[in-house]
Parts: C-alpha cells; sequence; structure tokens
C-alpha cells in the first residue's frame, strides 16, 4: 500500500491568493522509506503574508532565493511518477496528513497553474486526515488540551518534534508518528 505523508508551507491560507514555499513528504510502501522536501519560490502574483513568514520562522529573502515553482513542479512530478504509474487506476497513493484538506488544496491548485489536471491520477480521494482521527481517539480528553495544534496532540502522545515547528519535513515526520498512534 502506497502512502504519502505530506505537510506543506504557505505564504497564507488562501491557495488562490497565496503560494506554496514548502512541500515535504514521505513516501511508504512495503519496505520503501523515501524522504523528500521541495523548497519553492513563491508563485508570481500571489500575496506573501509576513505573519505566515513569521509563523514558520522564515524570511522573505531565503523564500524568494527557492528555485522556480515551474521547475520544482516537473521534480515533484518525475518523484511522483517513479513511485506511481499514473496510467493505471490501481496504482495511486494514499494523501495523508495533519488537516491534509489545507494541503491538498495547494497541491491541486499547484497542479492547475502548471496546467496539469491529473492530481487525481496520483492519489485516492478521499485523503486521510490525521487530525480527524486523533480528535476521534481524544473524544474524552479533548478538553483537557489548550488547542489541537499537530505539536500539541503529538505531545498528549509523547511524541517528540525533531526539528522546528511548521518546518514541512519535521511536522510530515510528527505526522506520520502520530497518524502510527492514532490509526
Amino acid at each position: 500500500m502506497k502512502i504519502i505523508y505530506l505537510d506543506t508551507e504557505t505564504t497564507g491560507v488562501d491557495p488562490k491568493l497565496h503560494s506554496l514555499h514548502q512541500v515535504s513528504l514521505i513516501y511508504e510502501d512495503t519496505n520503501i522509506y523515501v524522504e523528500k522536501d521541495f523548497k519553492i519560490r513563491p508563485w508570481s502574483n500571489r500575496v506573501i503574508n509576513d505573519a505566515a513568514l513569521e509563523k514558520g520562522q522564515i524570511k522573505l529573502s531565503t523564500i524568494m532565493s527557492y528555485p522556480d515553482q515551474s521547475d520544482v513542479f516537473r521534480s515533484f512530478k518525475d518523484f511522483l511518477n517513479s513511485k506511481i504509474d499514473s496510467y493505471n487506476k490501481n496504482d495511486k497513493a494514499f494523501l495523508v496528513g495533519y488537516n491534509v484538506g489545507f494541503d491538498e488544496q495547494f497541491i491541486r491548485e499547484w497542479f492547475n497553474i502548471n496546467d496539469d489536471s491529473f492530481y487525481g491520477s496520483y492519489f485516492w480521494t478521499p485523503s486521510i486526515d490525521v487530525m480527524s482521527l486523533a480528535a476521534n481517539k481524544l473524544m474524552l480528553f479533548r478538553n483537557t488540551l489548550p488547542d489541537f495544534k499537530l505539536e500539541t496532540v503529538c505531545n498528549y502522545f509523547k511524541i517528540k518534534a525533531s526539528g522546528q515547528q511548521h518546518e514541512g519535513m519535521n511536522d510530515t515526520r510528527m505526522c506520520r508518528s502520530l497518524y502510527k498512534v492514532v490509526k
């Protein structure tokens, strides 16, 4: 079974107004484990929200030095094509993330701005939302948590961050660990 754990870092919350600047993923299939981290220069004509950069503790000059989104998209698709036969309707990956609908909207928009309508050739629908799974698991204890952020929920289950919060690969690793606990 092919699983892609995924986290995005963005310049805001609206995929039609803002842009990706990082896509981090972990691909798993039987005995295969691959981590990929894509840094992306924000899409032209998109808003860059200072608060989003502050939350991720990243500078504008840093994200503006990243490779062009179309080049990174080709690399992203090359990776997907190396793992998934997009012409075989039975060969897709489960997209797994924390509040994954947010990430999925940005990934779909990334496909759209690259005139690629084949998102559905790579991923099963629906995606698997670890936040929802955790909410189900924690129904009796939800009132004891100050919020339901990834880090808070991971702390509850004694899953420690390996790096900075709101950094794509760190959040992807935490999400994967949390998924293993709550599924």
